[in-house]
């Protein structure tokens, strides 16, 4: 076995392991992009959750804006009779 067939035989290798290193970069990649997209679409979920909730608080609370007002109001009117 001369030396020119264990470079040879050295390139193969470390083509092979580079292959296997791509391979292995790649899938963790995938996994992480996965993951990322995952906490993307919950998150969405959790904003859409949160406006609902604001818009219901908001409406909530102009009701008891207007409830109370009127309340004061009918106040006024009893004590101004």
């Amino acid at each position: 076995m001369g030396v020119e067939t264990l470079v040879q035989g050295g390139a193969v290798g470390i083509s092979i392991s580079l292959v296997i290193l791509i391979g292995k970069i790649w899938s963790d990649s995938t996994k992480h992009a996965m993951k990322m997209t995952d906490v993307v679409e919950k998150n969405a979920t959790a904003i859409v959750s949160l406006k609902e909730s604001i818009k219901e608080n908001t409406n909530v609370t102009r009701e008891t804006k207007d409830l109370i007002n009127n309340m004061n109001c009918e106040k006024d009117k009893e004590h101004a009779s």
